[in-house]
């Protein structure tokens, strides 16, 4: 995959977060979880946010070798961020997952 594809998907992935954290069915699983996880899902939901408008104005030739180089955990992070929103079982197996890809995203662009 070169690094244009992985940027798209990532900026792709983000984008479906951002529309699955914001449905009524996310939020009826997060007011049914305790109050530290609720706060944590705003807080993740407000990271998939910036990591998204952060990574959407970077300039792709200037962080096309951090792509690269971070092709397949962004591709994994894709996968099971993917799969976790696809199932919505549980508040905390949601929050591990976009914690992970924004988190690699972060080693690609500074998320400050």
């Amino acid at each position: 995959m070169d690094s244009a594809q992985i940027y798209s998907s990532t900026l792709e992935q983000l984008n479906k977060t951002v529309v699955r954290l914001t449905s009524p069915e996310w939020d009826a699983k997060v007011q049914g979880a305790p109050p530290e996880q609720r706060q944590e899902a705003l807080a993740e939901l407000l990271r998939v946010q910036h990591a998204r408008l952060v990574l959407a104005n970077a300039a792709l030739q200037e962080i096309a070798e951090q792509l690269k180089a971070n092709e397949q955990n962004l591709l994994d992070g894709q996968k099971a961020l993917q799969l976790e929103l696809d199932k919505l079982a549980t508040v905390e197996a949601v929050l591990k997952a976009i914690s992970s890809l924004v988190n690699v995203v972060a080693r690609i662009v500074p998320l400050i």
